[in-house]
Formats: structure tokens, C-alpha cells, sequence
């Protein structure tokens, strides 16, 4: 086996908080010791955050007293337990993996923003060739899992046409290329500033839900026959529950809404309650992503057939400045920001705390009053898109210069998607 460092750094939290407040970086945490049966040591090379990531740092997770943050991945083995039959049989020494963290090691405080981690064979798989790391954790980490969950769910077929909200956003834009690859019709719903974005990825329409005052009512407009048809399925990739109460005009009976933020609650009414109560003839379904090899090497498939064409990325950073990438909070901040303005114009109640949302708003609610708590909640349009980090951790760490961006692969911008980078 390879020698390996006595100590490693790793970006770790000991306490419930925002990030810039609780996220620590350690340069003397112990290496974690050889891997155990049906085990891989990785050197890690990438990690991607994801807003989930900002949640369960401020979320109280019992007996976790402190965790390295950091769910997706891509790394180097660098060392392999004895394998078992739950193992995979291909991996080796030298494999370029990738994958998200299992759901019970994260509960454990299991995480990847560290040069080393154990995790079990079965969660890895091996890079696609052709697929840049830089954008590997991306595709096959907790977007491009959810992703195939959404997909299991819907059970679309070649010449369905769906109606997919938050087309820019990370878990969308790999929605909306693997829809298309499948042929299946994609009309995107995101701002006009992602318009163009959303038709390279493939959408064969787009809806600006900052141009319509009632959405919704523009969305039953074009799904009036003969000339046009309700669509198949709903993918609200956002959370916004008044697209599915407002689908009757536009999801055809027996359609399904799958929302990958939604209701549990909601769920339950809208499928078993009869109409006069609440109920619909159409399907809603709230879907949670447990993470996995399989669901992994699912993603993996799609980038092979050539569906995948592109991962959207912002920006670069050093790794060093991972407590000050927190897109989430930033995006919340100047919503927040926006609000302490008209409170201070005595626009909105100060006893309340709470804003009436035009239906062109972010939070994509028509004429809803939302608390600051529910504005918080709401992801804004792209904000869920998977943040990829590089890690020069295969190579020498220490005081090594800043890799030259020009140096690196070519990387598309986008307004939400950012990377950071090493030292």
C-alpha cells in the first residue's frame, strides 16, 4: 500500500451555524487509517457543494459533534480493503472515481473537503473517459443522482412532452439534457437571463416566469387544444407547490408532478383525498435521493450516449476560500437585503416581517405573502446547481502557487455556478 501522510487538512464544523461562521480548516487532521473490507481510501481531487451542504451545517444532527462538510467528489484510489460481495469487483489502485457520499456516513459526519476519505467501494464509480473532472462531481454527485431518481419516478417515454421548472438550475440543466437525449419534448421554465442557456441545453421551449403576471394562466394558454396538449408531467425543481395546485389547466389527467422540494404533507392530500376535499385525478410525488454507486454509474450512462454536452460553471476559487462560498447565503442575503429596505420604507408591515411577492418574483408565487423564514426556504432560479471544487491535493499541497486559471479546462459561465481551487 501507499505511504501516506501521518496528518491531512480538511474543512470541518463542530457546531450548528452558517458557514462562514462554523466552517474551520484544519491543517493537522489525523489521515484517515487503511480501508476495511469493502473499502476505498481517496485522495481526493474535486468536491462540489450543494445547498444541501449549507443545510446540514445548520442543521442539529444527533450525536455528530463535529463533520467534514462536502458531499460530492472526485478522487484518485489510492488504496483497496478486501474486497466483498457488495464491493465493486473493478476497483483499483490508481482509478479516477467519482460519486456522492452515503446517506448514513454523512449522518456520521462523513464528508469530502479533506485530501483523504474511506468510503465503501460500492458508492464509487469510475470516472467516464472524455468527462472533465472539473465537472465530474457535478454530473455524478447529488444532481446528477437526483436526477435519475426524478427520472425513475416520472417513467417517461420517447415523445412525451414535460414541463420542467428551474431548467437552469443544476439538477435541471442535467434534467433537461437526458429528457432531450430520450426524446422527450422539454419546455424549460426559467428567467429570461437563462433563456439561452436553457435552449442550448436542448428545451425546445421556454417560459420567462418574470414576463407572465399570472404564470399559470399563461401555462394553460398553451396547452389549449387542438393545437397543443396538456403536458405529460411536471418537474419542479424549485419547491413551488402553486405550479402543481394551479395544473389542472395544463398537466393532463393522470399526469404525474414529481418535486424534488416538495410536500410530504401535500403528497398525501392531493393523491388520496377525493376531489371535493382536495384531491386531483393527477399524481403528486415529493422525491428524496439516497445516494449511491448505482444511481451514480445511471449518470455516468448518460454522459457515455452523449447526452450530456454541458455542466455549467461559473467561476474559480481557491479551496482556501471555501468558508467565504456560500452562493446560498448570498443570494438570500440580497433578497433579505432587499426586504430590510422596504421595512425601512414602512413598505411592508413591521409587525409582520413579511412581503407580499409579485407573481414575477424569484420565489415564483403569485400574490403569495411570504415570512422572511419561507423567502429563506425558496431557492431562487439556478441556485441548487452543484459547486464544483478542484483540490491540487494529487500533487504537492503546502505553499504550491495557484494553478493559472487560463490553464485549466474550459469552463462556461453561468450567474450562480462557482469553483474553487487548492492552493
Amino acid at each position: 500500500m501507499a505511504e501516506l501522510p501521518k496528518t491531512m487538512k480538511a474543512w470541518t464544523i463542530t457546531r450548528v451555524g452558517k458557514a462562514k461562521d462554523v466552517l474551520k480548516l484544519k491543517t493537522d487532521m489525523p489521515t484517515p487509517p487503511p480501508p476495511k473490507a469493502g473499502e476505498v481510501l481517496i485522495r481526493v481531487c474535486h468536491v462540489s457543494i450543494n445547498p444541501v451542504d449549507y443545510k446540514l451545517m445548520d442543521t442539529w444532527i444527533p450525536f455528530r459533534s463535529s463533520a467534514t462538510t462536502g458531499m460530492d467528489f472526485v478522487g484518485e484510489i489510492v488504496q483497496i480493503g478486501h474486497p466483498t460481495s457488495n464491493s465493486s469487483a473493478n476497483v483499483r489502485v490508481g482509478m479516477t472515481v467519482a460519486g456522492c457520499v452515503p446517506f448514513m456516513l454523512i449522518l456520521r459526519g462523513v464528508g469530502m473537503l479533506a485530501e483523504y476519505v474511506v468510503l465503501p467501494a460500492h458508492a464509487v464509480v469510475e470516472k467516464p473517459q472524455g468527462l472533465e473532472e472539473l465537472v465530474t462531481a457535478g454530473l455524478l454527485g447529488v444532481a446528477g443522482q437526483t436526477s435519475a431518481t426524478v427520472l425513475h419516478a416520472a417513467e417517461l417515454r420517447k415523445g412525451d412532452s414535460v414541463l420542467l421548472n428551474g431548467a437552469s438550475g443544476g439538477v435541471g440543466s442535467i434534467l433537461t439534457q437526458v429528457l432531450c437525449g430520450m426524446g422527450v419534448q422539454v419546455t424549460g421554465i426559467c428567467s429570461a437571463r437563462n433563456e439561452a442557456l436553457v435552449r442550448r441545453l436542448g428545451a425546445e421551449e421556454v417560459v420567462d416566469y418574470t414576463a407572465h403576471g399570472d404564470l399559470y394562466g399563461h401555462l394553460s394558454s398553451i396547452c389549449i387544444p387542438p393545437a397543443n396538449r396538456p403536458f405529460d408531467a411536471i418537474i419542479d425543481c424549485v419547491g413551488n407547490l402553486a405550479l402543481w395546485y394551479e395544473s389542472p389547466g395544463y398537466l393532463k389527467p393522470g399526469g404525474k408532478c414529481i418535486s424534488i422540494a416538495g410536500s410530504l404533507l401535500v403528497q398525501i392530500r392531493s393523491n388520496y383525498l377525493p376531489a371535493m376535499l382536495g384531491g386531483t385525478q393527477r399524481t403528486y410525488k415529493s422525491i428524496m435521493t439516497y445516494p449511491s454507486g448505482a444511481l451514480a454509474k445511471t449518470a455516468a450512462g448518460w454522459f457515455e450516449k452523449g447526452w450530456i454536452k454541458e455542466i455549467p460553471v461559473d467561476s474559480v476559487f481557491s479551496m482556501d476560500d471555501a468558508v467565504q462560498l456560500d452562493a446560498g447565503d448570498k443570494l438570500i442575503l440580497e433578497r433579505l437585503n432587499r426586504i430590510e429596505r422596504l421595512l425601512q420604507t414602512n413598505m411592508v408591515s413591521q409587525q409582520t416581517k413579511a412581503l407580499t411577492i409579485a407573481p414575477h418574483s424569484p420565489a415564483n408565487s403569485a400574490g403569495t405573502t411570504l415570512s422572511r423564514d419561507d423567502l429563506v426556504a425558496r431557492s431562487a432560479d439556478g441556485l441548487e446547481r452543484a459547486i464544483t471544487i478542484p483540490i491540487a491535493g494529487l500533487g504537492t499541497w503546502g505553499n504550491t502557487p495557484h494553478q493559472n486559471i487560463s490553464t485549466m479546462p474550459k469552463v462556461h459561465t453561468t450567474p450562480t455556478l462557482h469553483v474553487l481551487q487548492w492552493p
